[in-house]
């Protein structure tokens, strides 16, 4: 078996899938009353907020849609459409 092949550019769509799951993670964390996070953790989330957001519109351009999209990610109810429009659009052949 080959991963020669895989991608993980800043516009590929793996890497927009596995920041999507750790920012999941993050999400069922933040519910449980239980957890406090350390410090390690805020940062953690912060660095993994800013390589979404920049994969977000990388990804959009990568697709050959408008930026646009990647800003509707932050609208509510209309971030449903855009997350999957990102997220299964293949990439733009040149």
């Amino acid at each position: 078996m080959s991963f020669s092949n895989i991608s993980f550019n800043k516009a590929s769509r793996l890497r927009f899938w596995l920041l999507v799951i750790l920012v999941g993670g993050f999400i069922s964390n933040s519910k449980n009353p239980n957890f406090n996070p350390n410090t390690t953790y805020i940062i953690m989330e912060g660095v993994v907020a800013i390589f979404m957001i920049h994969t977000l519109f990388a990804r959009a351009k990568d697709a050959g849609v408008s930026l646009w999209w990647g800003l509707a990610m932050f609208v509510p109810l209309l971030n449903i459409f855009a997350f999957f429009y990102l997220g299964l659009k293949p990439s733009k052949i040149n």
